[in-house]
């Protein structure tokens, strides 16, 4: 039997490039609007670029020039979350959005999404021009200028807190899901001391208080999930009565992932899920991921 040559390295760039496109594509019809909202972020960098690099420092979350003149510079509390420092400062930004946001999406439609991350950057602005004028007082060096949609991600992770541990360090550490975000934020600045603290750590408490608002009745959950809106990572498929793009869209985030049949990560020992899952729910929630596969390779 004779032993076909491996393939070239331009043919293997190529197909990486190919099956890149076609996951991008189908990611995208997925969730639209998380897209969109990624979309808009390069966007403002690359024409932030393009117009010849304003300064940062005019377009920042600048905590003592809003404060002296809110009336003309109210407008940094939305510039600063949609400016970034550098292409690599956006990429990360990028990567840690689009799989929360697109979570919102997926529970509760990108009207939603969309506005609990707007919230979000308004809270936590907000937020950081009250520690900017508490701090005098307080004896702390007043926060720096802050740029990048970072603490609305950060307010993303604690509104509805992952109910499984974190394990981090290669396994080394694990750390409680609801305390991840914080570990994470603390990591963040041993590492990079450059990052902004308090824009972090005001964007997770605009968070922590929409997920208590909304677990307590004093926010409306429009997810009627008490957690703020994020697709459960331990229960079964949804419901059979669903919404068709709902069970695309949760088909498809759970591809590939999970240790139980059919991509879904079984549950701890002695946690029930809020609605059980039946046979017949999962081959629907399988026959909808084979739809979303097909329409994909169609799309080619």
């Amino acid at each position: 039997m004779e032993t076909q040559p491996p393939p070239s390295l331009p043919t293997r760039a190529g197909a990486w490039v190919r099956a890149s496109c076609v996951s991008t594509s189908a990611w995208a019809r997925a969730a639209p609007t998380t897209t969109a909202v990624l979309v808009l972020l390069t966007a403002a960098h690359a024409g932030r670029l393009a117009a010849g690099r304003p300064s940062l420092a005019s377009l920042c979350l600048d905590g003592p020039a809003i404060l002296h003149d809110p009336y003309h510079q109210a407008y940094r509390l939305a510039s600063s979350a949609l400016t970034h420092a550098g292409w690599l400062h956006l990429g990360f930004n990028a990567a840690a959005l689009g799989p929360l946001l697109s979570r919102r999406e997926a529970a509760g439609g990108g009207a939603g999404a969309v506005g609990d991350l707007a919230g979000l950057v308004l809270a936590g602005g907000l937020l950081f021009l009250g520690a900017t004028a508490a701090a005098p007082g307080l004896g702390l060096p007043t926060p720096g200028c802050a740029v990048g949609i970072s603490g609305a991600i950060f307010g993303l992770m604690t509104a509805s807190p992952s109910p499984a541990p974190a394990v981090l360090a290669g396994g080394a550490l694990t750390v409680p899901g609801r305390a991840y975000p914080w570990a994470l934020i603390a990591a963040l600045q041993f590492l990079m001391p450059g990052l902004s603290a308090a824009g972090h750590v005001c964007g997770a408490l605009a968070g922590e208080a929409l997920g208590a608002g909304r677990r307590w009745g004093w926010l409306a959950d429009p997810w009627g999930d008490g957690g703020g809106g994020s697709l459960p990572t331990t229960a079964g498929p949804p419901s059979a009565g669903a919404p068709a793009w709902r069970a695309r869209m949760s088909a498809f985030f759970r591809r590939g992932g999970g240790e139980g049949a059919d991509g879904w990560t079984p549950l701890p020992a002695g946690e029930a899920p809020s609605q059980a899952a039946s046979a017949a729910e999962v081959r629907a929630a399988a026959a909808a991921a084979a739809e979303a596969r097909a329409a994909a390779a169609a799309g080619r």
